[in-house]
Parts: C-alpha cells; sequence; structure tokens
C-alpha cells in the first residue's frame, strides 16, 4: 500500500520549494518561478492565511500543498 505524509513547510525547506518553482511544468501551472530565492522565503514564510505543507512519499519530498478556508465570495469557489 502506498502511503503519503503530509509535513507542515517550514524555512529550511526554501531551496527545495525555490528549485520546484523554477520547473517548468511546474510553472505551466503555478507561475512564481520568476522569484529569487529571497523573494520565495518572503511570500512563502511570511505570516499566511493558508495552511502549508510538503508532500512526502516514503520520506521522500515530492510536491507542495496548501490549503485554506474559502466562503462563496471567495474568487475560487466559483470552481
Amino acid at each position: 500500500m502506498e502511503t503519503f505524509d503530509f509535513f507542515p513547510l517550514k524555512l529550511p525547506h526554501c531551496a527545495l520549494l525555490h528549485r520546484w518553482l523554477q520547473e517548468q511544468h511546474v510553472r505551466a501551472f503555478w507561475d512564481d518561478g520568476h522569484r529569487t530565492l529571497d523573494q520565495v522565503k518572503a511570500h512563502y514564510f511570511e505570516p499566511r492565511s493558508v495552511d502549508q505543507f510538503l508532500i512526502l512519499h516514503q520520506k521522500i519530498s515530492i510536491g507542495y500543498i496548501q490549503s485554506c478556508l474559502i466562503n462563496e465570495k471567495h474568487e475560487l469557489a466559483k470552481f
């Protein structure tokens, strides 16, 4: 059985997240790849209204996910 874990995103993960954001297949859907390492740190590691996690498969970091509560007025509620 495959297992996945979700680990809260922490400052030591900044370089990994920055590297992922540079990947072409990530930029196609999540265009933060123009950000410098310092900009990624400022954006993703300052207090935010979303919960952020690394996705781990067999203890290997394979992705990033975030979650937040939305209401019917939120721009994403139409989806």
